[in-house]
């Protein structure tokens, strides 16, 4: 007995309530040296347990559970459940997540050679493809359209639209909608009134010299000459009087028309650019984000640009787990999110993978507005579909009604159809209001969870603060592993039915939209389910075996 209370211990302070399960010397020095302890972050402990506090995560019910005799250890498998994360990193070293962290039992670390023939060599914690066999890893890729519009500008950019065949038109039309979208054509627009500008500074400069001579020239000279000297450079005349540079008339005239030559100059080396392969990311690396037929690639170097995926680890591993439970859950860490837009190729390869080497559940809190590879990502979630994986996406953050405004890799099968492993959540804030930030469609999006000012694990040992849908998706995604934890019989699709049929009503309260005030609506006219995640809700529902098919 008296070690059970040694072991079992309840820390107040600052009227929040931390559970802490901790080991007979652990218990003695948190009781001894708390009063002394000065944490970076608030609320937290150092005890393994310090992501509980009055509501466990606010509004997601796990007080509840803490409380219930009924939970855990009956209903418990000794299988633990393998959910990967699909992200920009992993730091698998954090003190809070050891014992947590999805081990390869057949491939041997650091020893240079596929152990188990899975294809990756050293995969010991996940794999990283944004890299190559050389070590090499990519951080950021760029937006999307831009990727997409530089693809295709080698095709198209001196096409002639009267000439184009019937099949290549919507190409070419997808081709211009992506120069305007990307920003490119406002780049090309600028490029040409540079070279105006340009023209406009050398004949004016002509006309300096013959005017002044050799002497040193400055910017006042260009205002004071007469006028017939000026006959036929009316609009030169305009334009450089216009430039901003010009604007201080003690500078140098030959350091302006200098540096508008040298803006000139790079410019057009940009936009020379856009038709090397080799600046995309991927290619630069030697490897083709186009070929599907080769998903082998990368390297197991997970550790780098890893904090946003080390916060939606900590989330789906222990923020989201009842004490005693946590370790059920294994992370699995895949890196194919970089800053920027991610690829489709690495999406379908990083599913694959989480598939084939056992994950049950995948959290993706990643997404983007065009996918021009959607059949793929769509025939890799259909495979997850097949092998019983679910699939938890953040629904995104723009404000954006995302039922006529998709948002990629997309829970839509076909028209009006859905898949059935795929789960995609918006974010509320402490009040159970849907942010202001989130994505939301009655139905695109499957529920709400919370989504602002959570504290989660970040590399290098340390703790972080996080908001955004891609921190409500592992909560969902760690209380889906939890349910496959207590009943492992229950299929992917069961347990997304659970999730929706046990929400927290949101009911007909009226609630501004998201990202527009002057608009009123029904809350809980926001998502399919009306609701927010309830995590007691989905667990006493497995308890009373009421299961929805």
């Amino acid at each position: 007995m008296v070690n059970f209370f040694l072991q079992v211990i309840w820390i107040i302070k600052n009227k929040k309530v931390y559970f802490c399960t901790v080991s007979h010397l652990h218990a003695i020095l948190i009781v001894v040296l708390l009063p002394f302890s000065v944490f970076s972050q608030e609320p937290m402990v150092s005890c393994g347990r310090w992501y509980v506090s009055c509501d466990s995560v606010y509004g997601i019910g796990l007080r509840g559970i803490l409380e219930s005799p009924q939970f855990p250890p009956p209903l418990l498998s000794q299988k633990s459940v393998i959910v990967a994360v699909v992200d920009s990193g992993f730091d698998f070293t954090h003190p809070e997540l050891q014992g947590r962290v999805w081990h390869n039992a057949g491939e041997i670390p650091a020893n240079g050679i596929d152990d188990d023939r899975n294809g990756y060599t050293d995969d010991v914690h996940g794999w990283n493809f944004l890299g190559n066999a050389d070590g090499k890893s990519i951080r950021n890729a760029g937006a999307g359209r831009f990727r997409e519009y530089k693809r295709l500008r080698p095709r198209y950019k001196d096409s002639d639209t009267c000439r184009l065949k019937r099949r290549q038109q919507a190409e070419f039309a997808y081709y211009k909608r992506m120069e305007r979208e990307s920003g490119a054509d406002s780049y090309l627009l600028y490029e040409k009134e540079l070279e105006h500008l340009v023209r406009a500074f050398v004949r004016c400069d002509s006309l300096m010299v013959r005017r002044y001579g050799d002497r040193e020239l400055f910017a006042a000279d260009f205002f004071c000459m007469e006028t017939e000297d000026t006959v036929g450079l009316t609009q030169d005349i305009r334009l450089v009087e216009s430039d901003p540079m010009m604007q201080d008339r003690d500078a140098s005239w030959t350091q302006v028309v200098m540096q508008v030559k040298a803006e000139y100059a790079e410019v057009l080396k940009k936009i020379a650019a856009w038709d090397c392969n080799d600046m995309d990311a991927h290619f630069a690396l030697g490897n083709d984000p186009t070929d599907f037929r080769n998903l082998r690639y990368g390297n197991n170097n997970l550790h780098v640009g890893a904090y946003h995926g080390t916060m939606v680890a900590g989330m789906v591993a222990a923020c989201t787990a009842v004490p005693g439970w946590c370790d059920r859950i294994k992370i699995m860490g895949i890196r194919a999110v970089p800053e920027g837009d991610e690829y489709d190729r690495d999406i379908v390869a990083a599913i694959r993978y989480a598939v084939d080497n056992g994950a049950k559940g995948i959290n993706m809190s990643f997404g983007k507005y065009i996918s021009p590879y959607r059949k793929q990502v769509r025939k890799a979630v259909r495979y997850a579909l097949r092998k019983d994986v679910l699939l938890v996406m953040a629904a995104g953050n723009n404000s954006l009604n995302i039922d006529s405004i998709p948002i990629y890799p997309s829970a839509e099968k076909r028209a009006g159809k859905r898949f059935g492993n795929m789960v995609v959540v918006g974010a509320t804030d402490r009040r159970g209001r849907i942010c202001r930030f989130s994505n939301y469609g009655s139905r695109a999006v499957d529920l709400f969870a919370p989504g602002v000012d959570i504290l989660s694990t970040a590399p290098d040992g340390k703790y972080g603060k996080g908001e955004g849908t891609s921190i409500s998706a592992p909560m969902v995604a760690g209380v889906a592993g939890l349910m496959r934890a207590i009943r492992p019989e229950l299929t992917a699709v069961q347990i997304r039915d659970i999730l929706l049929a046990s929400v927290r009503e949101l009911g007909d309260v009226e609630t501004s939209l998201p990202g527009d005030d002057r608009v009123t609506v029904r809350t809980g006219d926001l998502c399919l389910s009306h609701g927010m995640l309830d995590a007691r809700a989905a667990l006493k529902m497995l308890e009373k075996r009421k299961i929805v098919r």
